[in-house]
């Protein structure tokens, strides 16, 4: 599949190149630029990204289609240079033809905001859309009446600013050619025509805006005092700017200028198709300067936003140079729901009066309930002490003697009456006890 597709390339551009040699005109080779990879297919779940990297190499050829513009200050200080325009108009677009064949073009113009109800002036004016019919386009410009202008600045901005919205061809390269001798306002009335409203315009924000939209600013100006807003328009949008000295030389500044942008690649960046701003985004945003047959890298993450709808998802991101289309990477993506685990049975929480237990200490706590220290605690090491103290006091104290019991006599009769005939009398035995201890002798008491 791939060699039968350069196969074909190649035979295109034979024919190509028999064609322009038969007609006597420099030939560009289509030599599109390289983009890998071919395509990107992913599975995502919602809240999940990817990053892929888009190579892109530039060819060494113009692009395959072109689309000028020319914006010219119609009032009366530009006389010479409109009739100029006028007069050359078959050279310049022939001009520009000889470096990209399919060209077409568009005229407007505009002169300034009308201060007077009488007054000619007007913002801006779409004079002919794009065509490729070079004779409507110079009718338009013989139809251009001058006007006044009413003071030194001009409309340049809103000019400049309505472009962008024009039917520029898909995948064309877009250039404006800007004729002019005089400032703009800035910051400008916008559409509304009144300045302190919302869609007043400043030259940061239109030059911001035709560079999102790829359209490059070729600045011609006669009055070298303005160059500055010149430079800043052209410069801005990957433009050039040039003094015009001598108009003679109107058609050969013309295609040397677009030559040198056509050929160079002022900014290369990607699109998608269908525009989803929450899905991609890509770093570096846009590479300017570009060089030719040179590798650019993108980094393009996908991520698909919560809640997205399950199924499948085509895009395509277009690679842009200067707004032309040179490769396209075609994106599937398979939007999955995310797994679902076997639901269990989940437990009614019915309440049930659990009895509160009762704590194993009942002691107050210390310091609150937070602290977990109570008296229990430190009773703990108090009790052990005593504890141990028994055992030791236990341990080391003398056991005493076992008592000697002696065994029962047994008396006889006969035995039992001779003691009974030998115990004293009470009288006896107290004689006795007072014989037999001296200090017990009471002396009798006198009378």
């Amino acid at each position: 599949m791939g060699n039968k597709r350069v196969n074909l390339i190649r035979f295109g551009e034979i024919v190509s190149l028999c064609v322009f040699l038969a007609l006597g005109m420099p030939f560009p080779i289509n030599a599109d630029a390289i983009v890998t990879p071919e395509r990107i297919e992913a599975t995502l779940l919602p809240e999940t990204c990817i990053t892929e990297i888009i190579q892109v190499t530039t060819g060494a050829t113009p692009p395959p289609q072109l689309d000028v513009i020319f914006v010219i200050d119609a009032t009366s200080s530009m006389n010479t240079v409109i009739g100029e325009v006028t007069s050359e108009v078959d050279n310049i677009t022939n001009n520009i033809r000889r470096l990209i064949p399919d060209t077409s073009f568009a005229l407007g113009t505009f002169a300034d905001y009308p201060i007077t109800s009488n007054s000619r002036d007007y913002p801006w004016r779409l004079d002919q859309d794009f065509t490729t019919d070079v004779v409507m386009l110079q009718q338009a410009l013989q139809n251009i009446a001058l006007t006044h202008g009413g003071d030194g600045p001009e409309s340049y901005l809103r000019a400049l600013y309505e472009t962008q919205f024009l039917n520029w061809r898909a995948g064309s390269r877009r250039i404006v050619i800007l004729f002019g001798d005089a400032p703009s306002h800035d910051p400008d009335p916008g559409r509304d025509g009144r300045l302190g409203t919302a869609d007043d315009l400043t030259r940061n924000d239109v030059i911001t805006q035709l560079a999102d939209t790829t359209i490059s600013v070729l600045a011609i100006y006669s009055n070298p005092s303005h160059q500055e807003f010149y430079d800043a328009v052209a410069n801005g949008t990957g433009g050039r700017a040039l003094n015009l000295g001598n108009t003679t030389e109107l058609p050969r500044i013309v295609q040397e200028l677009v030559a040198g942008v056509v050929t160079d690649i002022g900014a290369l960046t990607l699109a998608v198709q269908p525009a989803i701003a929450p899905w991609m985004e890509w770093t570096p945003s846009r590479y300017t300067d570009v060089s030719n047959e040179t590798q650019y890298d993108f980094a393009l993450t996908i991520c698909v936003p919560p809640g997205t709808t399950i199924g499948e998802y085509t895009l395509n991101v277009d690679v842009t140079a200067d707004g032309a289309s040179p490769g396209r990477v075609p994106v599937l993506i398979h939007v999955n729901a995310p797994p679902t685990s076997t639901p269990t049975a989940t437990p009614t929480n019915t309440p049930t009066n659990t009895p509160t237990p009762t704590p194993w200490c009942p002691l107050p706590t210390i310091g609150g309930p937070e602290s977990r220290l109570n008296w229990c605690i430190l009773l703990i090491p108090l009790g052990l002490f005593l504890l141990s103290l028994l055992i030791f006091l236990g341990v080391s104290r003398k056991p005493a003697p076992p008592s000697r019991t002696l065994p029962p006599q047994v008396r006889s009769p006969e035995k039992e009456n001779v003691l009974e005939k030998s115990q004293p009398t009470p009288s006896q035995r107290g004689a006795s006890i007072h014989h037999g201890n001296p200090l017990m002798h009471e002396e009798p008491k006198k009378e």
